[in-house]
């Protein structure tokens, strides 16, 4: 089945089987514990070591706090899940963001943020829904903290960030 490209047009470029683009997307995690990779009142891109999977080639590990976006005929845009989990703090504001190139300020840029008295251990899970994107653009989940010290990941399987396309109604 064809399906239009981005301006509209069925050229023979953009004809794609519906099996060749059901699912594009990437997750990869932190399998280290115990890491201080994440220092007080910094925004930190958060770097990820393993790949759970990789369909499309949307992460390296040359470049490991990045997902960039593939070439993907009748691409609208993305959804991602960021999920932290970390060690315990004392009274302490964390702020998770995902970036877009570089930049926080974008349509359906999301920010979650958190803070009090508390000296458990924290972390949460933030997912967007449809962010507008071409190839070449990039995510990154950045991490923010004051507590005053470094924090560490958990290195469990709940330390990861994934990333799926979505892609315009075949017709």
């Amino acid at each position: 089945a064809a399906i239009a490209n981005n301006a509209g047009s069925t050229a023979a470029a953009a004809t794609v089987l519906l099996s060749e683009r059901s699912f594009s997307g990437a997750m990869a995690n932190r399998s280290t514990a115990g890491t201080n990779l994440l220092p007080s009142s910094a925004d930190t891109a958060v770097p990820w070591e393993v790949e759970v999977y990789d369909h499309g080639g949307w992460w390296a590990s040359g470049a490991p706090t990045k997902f960039t976006v593939p070439d993907l005929p009748g691409l609208l845009g993305v959804k991602i899940c960021v999920s932290i989990n970390l060690s315990a703090a004392g009274a302490v504001t964390d702020e998770l963001t995902i970036q877009k190139n570089g930049s926080a300020v974008y349509a359906g840029a999301p920010r979650c943020a958190s803070g009090g008295p508390s000296t458990a251990a924290g972390g949460g899970t933030m997912t967007t829904g449809l962010i507008p994107c071409v190839a070449g653009d990039y995510f990154e989940a950045f991490f923010w903290n004051t507590v005053g010290s470094d924090r560490t990941f958990s290195g469990t399987a709940r330390d990861f960030m994934s990333i799926e396309a979505v892609f315009e109604p075949i017709t």
